[in-house]
């Protein structure tokens, strides 16, 4: 059990905090960036720990300036966690706490083993988690089935609690660089000439200009797929809004969001076209890269003009730099509630049913209304 007590809990007593993300959900990441922007800030800067997979690594340590970056398997044994937390301790010497970690915390809706050897191995005096039936966590973060409001106010009433004042608005932290930009920018534009001094300017002002540089050629995004197949657009669906995109004008264009690794369902998207679309496939109809990075796919994102998404990590990363976005959700309760994009510029159209036992028209009418609002904007 935790030694703190939660009524003098205050962040400005914490010197060494570590974020568990073995889940390497990269959604959570973004929207979490405000929290990890907040922490870095206070007076009497903590020293942040994240034990993550290789996917969030460099975004960790890169962007989101994290001070330990320890890299783990998605399911770590008992000798792994040793492993890791004997590293966590060592930093927290060599930063001058004598091997103390004040809070641990995970977001796991329900507690495995393995946070259970975390805590009883680090033995913070915080813990901060979201499973209730677990009597060891004395931070609750949110109820997973109660909590009714997007998760970033959960960590922002989170920080009130030790003493943070967030009256400012959320504001996340764009998951890439200039560099990760200006590769973006090369696949999408080849021929486009932007050479704005990267330096001088944050990431997403750099990309609103790449995408003012690109207007006479608007580009959507299409993401039909997350790893629940339930939040899946069928490959009839996806093929539809790409013709009606590609259909509207002659410049238009749209970017596949499907992992290279979804072969099958391109594939099966690109036998639904016809010739004369099929035959745009490497110029107005683009498809991801091999080994796309996380910092790659949030460039990608940031230089769309709209995109059309089900409920997956790109719906976040397109709100860290204000992209116009409809989303998808198959479900119309608490869980979409908590995870809708935190921007004034998405419409977040829900069902209570797995997206590909819905009718077409259901999602096709609404995509065909956002491409019209996106294009007369222009």
């Amino acid at each position: 059990m935790p030694a703190g007590n939660v009524q003098d809990f205050k962040w400005e007593n914490l010197n060494h905090i570590v974020i568990l993300k073995l889940d390497g959900k990269l959604g959570d990441t973004q929207v979490m960036s405000d929290f990890y922007r907040r922490l870095k800030a206070l007076p009497q800067r903590p020293l942040l720990s994240v034990v993550c997979p290789e996917n969030l690594a460099s975004v960790y340590y890169d962007i989101l300036g994290f001070d330990q970056v320890l890299v783990s398997s998605r399911k770590p044994g008992a000798g792994e966690i040793n492993s890791l937390c004997q590293q966590i301790v060592a930093a927290s010497q060599g930063a001058g706490h004598q091997g103390k970690v004040d809070l641990v915390l995970s977001t796991e809706p329900a507690y495995r083993p393995r946070d259970f050897i975390f805590n009883w191995t680090l033995r913070p005096d915080f813990i901060a988690g979201c499973d209730y039936t677990v009597a060891s966590i004395n931070l609750h973060i949110f109820h997973p089935a109660t909590y009714n409001h997007p998760v970033s106010r959960a960590f922002t009433e989170l920080l009130n609690r030790g003493g943070v004042d967030t009256s400012d608005s959320v504001r996340y932290t764009p998951l890439f660089k200039a560099e990760h930009l200006s590769r973006a920018m090369s696949i999408l534009n080849p021929s486009a000439v932007f050479n704005e001094p990267s330096d001088q300017m944050p990431v997403a002002e750099l990309a609103a200009r790449a995408r003012a540089a690109a207007a006479s050629t608007p580009l959507f995004g299409i993401n039909p797929m997350a790893a629940p197949k339930s939040r899946r657009m069928s490959p009839e669906v996806c093929a539809s809004i790409i013709k009606d995109i590609l259909g509207r004008s002659e410049s238009t264009r749209v970017l596949l969001m499907c992992p290279a690794s979804s072969r099958e369902f391109i594939r099966a998207v690109m036998a639904l076209m016809p010739p004369v679309t099929a035959a745009l496939h490497g110029t107005r109809l683009l498809t991801m890269p091999e080994n796309t990075s996380v910092s790659d796919l949030a460039a990608l994102t940031a230089l769309l003009d709209g995109m059309i998404s089900v409920d997956t990590a790109t719906v976040h990363l397109a709100c860290s730099c204000n992209i116009a976005q409809i989303c998808f959700y198959d479900n119309a309760g608490l869980e979409s509630c908590r995870w809708q994009p935190l921007s004034h510029n998405a419409q977040c159209i829900k069902f209570d049913q797995a997206l590909g036992t819905l009718p077409e028209r259901a999602l096709l009418e609404p995509a065909a209304a956002f491409i019209d609002q996106q294009l007369a904007s222009r």
